[in-house]
């Protein structure tokens, strides 16, 4: 339970949970699950998550599941540490364990981006040092305000 609610806190941050993208396949979390690794990401167009652990999963077990992030923060919620049973189908997916179920309907990718590993950098050529303060005041200040005094930041 802790390997995946962790992978899920981590990447379900870049995801649109609340749909202003109007794309479905971003509102989502893809869980890449192999026999001895599972990857987690998601993205919003303006950010992009990876995360990747030691996974024990039935052998040759091999599935590409895209749940609703919403789906997933709550399911990792309410379940805590708790082992948790992961079960996908064409359609469904499902995670239970001893205290909670829940089973949604997964979103059918279109256009999420599966190689999207290989998309982000390994290395960094040119190290940036900066004062972490200065950066979030000048992120504060570079949020935009729109109709009705919300704020909004890469569409959202």
């Amino acid at each position: 339970g802790k390997v995946l609610a962790t992978l899920v806190r981590r990447t379900a941050v870049a995801a649109d949970v609340t749909g202003a993208q109007a794309v479905p396949d971003l509102m989502g979390v893809l869980l890449q699950l192999r026999p001895d690794t599972i990857t987690a990401m998601a993205s919003d167009r303006c950010r992009a998550v990876v995360a990747t652990a030691p996974w024990k999963a039935q052998p040759n077990v091999s599935a590409d599941l895209l749940i609703p992030a919403a789906m997933l923060l709550d399911a990792v919620h309410w379940l805590g540490d708790e082992p948790i049973t992961l079960y996908g189908s064409d359609m469904l997916a499902g995670l239970a364990g001893d205290t909670y179920s829940t089973t949604g309907s997964l979103i059918v990718a279109k256009v999420f981006p599966k190689n999207l590993p290989d998309l982000m950098p390994t290395r960094v050529q040119h190290p940036l040092t900066f004062d972490v303060a200065e950066v979030v005041a000048a992120t504060k200040r570079a949020v935009l305000p729109i109709e009705g005094g919300k704020r909004q930041c890469c569409g959202k």
